[in-house]
């Protein structure tokens, strides 16, 4: 894990118990009352902005492979190159 400034790690510094540089929460918990109408709201919301994401991902993918550059693809964390291993 990564250390920042007085020896706090980046996981603390991220923290929900950690507050704000005017000394409030960052985040409030706060329980919402949606009707019918404003959970769909959220909803339609929530697909909207995954579909502008999905969007410009693959606009950066499309500009990744006119600049010949591997695309994201075939890039796995979890695969392990045998070359690496070898003694």
């Amino acid at each position: 894990m990564s250390c920042t400034r007085a020896g706090r790690t980046e996981a603390d510094r991220l923290s929900v118990d950690v507050l704000d540089e005017d000394g409030q929460p960052r985040f409030i918990w706060d329980d919402l009352c949606l009707t019918r109408a404003g959970h769909t709201e959220v909803l339609v919301a929530s697909v909207m902005e995954r579909r502008r994401w999905r969007a410009r991902y693959d606009t950066a993918k499309q500009a990744a492979l006119e600049r010949e550059e591997p695309s994201v693809d075939n890039r796995s964390a979890t695969i392990i190159n045998a070359a690496v291993n070898v003694v």
